[in-house]
C-alpha cells in the first residue's frame, strides 16, 4: 500500500535502544524516498526514587511516568520495594516525572461509603512530581516526594467567653 499524500514523520523503534531523531518528509502519492537513513540512538537511564510524605506511606509498587515535555515518548516503571526504580533507553529530553499513589493510599483519602472507580481527582492529588533532564548515553537521578516534616506541637488554651474550657 502506498502512504497518503501530505506530511509524514518517520521514527524507528528498537527494544533496548531509544527511538531515532524523527524524520519528517512531505510525500505524494507515487514517489518515493530515496537513501532514508534513520539511526537508533543508545538513550539515556533515569534512576529515582519515590519518597514517603507522610509516617506509613507506602512507596513500593508505584506506577512512575516519564512524559517527555511537549509530547513525544512515553515510558513507565514500577517501584520496588525500597520505592526505586529505573526507566532504560530513553530518548534525549526533558520528561515530566509523576509517581501515583498506591491504591490502598487512595483507598484511606475516598469519602466514607464512596465506591473505588471515579478516584481520577484522588490519583491526580495524590500524583508525586518532578521533572528531568535526559541525555543520549547519560544518567538522571529524580526524588519524587519528600521525607516527612518534623511533627508540629500546637499549644494553648480553649476559652469560651472570658472563662476556660476544661479538658
Amino acid at each position: 500500500p502506498s502512504a497518503e499524500t501530505g506530511k509524514v514523520t518517520i521514527t524507528a523503534k528498537l527494544m533496548g535502544f531509544a527511538p531515532s531523531e524523527p524524520f519528517e518528509a512531505e510525500v505524494v502519492g507515487g514517489e518515493s524516498i530515496d537513501n532514508l537513513r534513520l539511526t537508533l540512538r543508545v538513550g539515556g537511564r533515569i534512576t529515582g526514587e519515590v519518597l514517603a510524605s507522610r509516617q506509613g506511606e507506602r512507596v513500593d509498587g508505584r506506577r512512575v511516568t516519564a512524559q517527555q515535555v511537549g509530547g513525544g515518548e512515553s515510558y513507565d516503571a514500577t517501584t520496588d520495594r525500597s520505592g526505586k526504580f529505573e526507566i532504560k533507553s530513553v530518548a534525549p529530553g526533558e520528561y515530566a516525572m509523576a509517581a501515583e499513589a498506591a491504591a490502598t493510599e487512595v483507598d484511606q483519602l475516598r469519602e466514607p461509603g464512596a465506591r473505588r472507580g471515579n478516584d481520577w481527582d484522588l490519583v491526580e492529588l495524590t500524583k508525586k512530581r518532578g521533572t528531568v533532564s535526559v541525555t543520549d548515553g547519560g544518567s538522571a537521578h529524580v526524588v519524587l516526594g519528600a521525607p516527612p516534616a518534623a511533627p508540629v506541637t500546637i499549644s494553648g488554651r480553649v476559652h469560651r467567653g472570658s472563662q476556660g474550657v476544661a479538658g
